[in-house]
């Protein structure tokens, strides 16, 4: 059932969810555009005859040899795809810990609304499942426009002509090239997104008596360490993912997940695994503080509008 509002009132998805969700992931983009294509640069090049020797050293020479709008290169597709992404994350997460909430009312257990960590993480892990499905392509076509422009891929004009392409040379299949370690990814990366996020919360609901007096520089904080708890256990999982969708689909150099992985191993070790792990950490405090404040900041506002009766 899909409702307008966001309590407990019987609705298991609402509207508030999805709509504060966008806004979140749209806020995203915007501010973790520039340092997720530091990353991805760094995962897609070869370890042997690397093109750039660092997150600063790729950052200073994607300024100088490409320009400032490089940063936001394929940021049609996430922000489109990223926002929807965002919006599910959060949509399902909340309707995960509204049936936790209400199965422990039905069966009279004490304090149904304090859920626990397990639990709650739990809720992220499904979430993240679930967005899978969106994420694997709009990830692989911001991929293929990340790189577009080095020595890696040059081909495509922009996302819409990217997707086209991948579609006309290798149908649905080729738009989910590189799914398989994005559902572990998101699983792990989200349990610990979600878990660190919402348990930080719950326990400052304590303090404050309810989500929405919580001050927003704590809301912003508590993002910022969800996101790098999100990054570090699930990495490895985002570097065979995006070394295998970085590929060139006509041409590819990796047959398989699983050449994907020697080839990484064979080149750098275990290190080679969590190659860009740096620019995702410098990234996370900023863009994921911000998804938070943008999910909460509207929620609130929905709140407000809902009680003064005007949605």
């Amino acid at each position: 059932m899909v409702g307008k509002s966001g309590d407990d009132g019987g609705s298991i998805l609402t509207l508030k969810d999805f709509v504060a969700g966008t806004i979140a992931g749209i806020l995203q983009v915007i501010v973790g555009q520039p340092f997720d294509i530091i990353k991805v640069r760094i995962q897609a090049q070869s370890q042997k005859n690397p093109i750039y020797e660092n997150p600063l050293d790729c950052a200073k020479k994607i300024y100088l040899n490409e320009g400032i709008y490089t940063f936001y290169r394929g940021t049609l597709s996430p922000l489109v795809g990223i926002g929807a992404c965002v919006s599910i994350q959060f949509g399902v997460n909340e309707a995960c810990k509204r049936i936790l909430k209400n199965h422990r009312k039905e069966n009279n257990i004490p304090n149904p609304n304090k859920l626990t960590l397990l639990q709650l993480s739990t809720c992220g892990a499904i979430a993240g499942i679930v967005n899978s499905v969106v994420a694997i392509p709009v990830e692989h076509i911001r991929i293929k426009m990340q790189v577009e422009g080095t020595k890696l891929i040059k081909k495509y004009s922009g996302s819409f002509d990217c997707l086209k392409k991948i579609y006309k040379e290798h149908g649905i299949h080729g738009i989910y090239k590189g799914g398989l370690p994005t559902l572990p990814r998101e699983a792990i990366s989200y349990f610990f997104y979600f878990g660190i996020y919402e348990g930080l919360i719950q326990n400052s609901e304590k303090t404050y008596g309810d989500r929405n007096s919580i001050p927003l520089w704590k809301v912003i904080f508590f993002g910022a360490l969800a996101g790098i708890g999100e990054w570090v256990p699930g990495y490895p999982f985002d570097v065979i993912k995006s070394k295998y969708q970085a590929d060139d689909v006509k041409n590819p150099k990796y047959t398989s997940m699983k050449s994907v992985i020697a080839d990484i191993y064979k080149t750098n070790g275990i290190k080679g695994f969590y190659s860009g792990l740096l620019p995702c950490i410098m990234r996370a405090p900023f863009a994921t503080g911000a998804t938070f404040a943008g999910y909460e900041l509207a929620s609130r506002a929905w709140d407000n509008l809902l009680a003064n009766k005007k949605i």
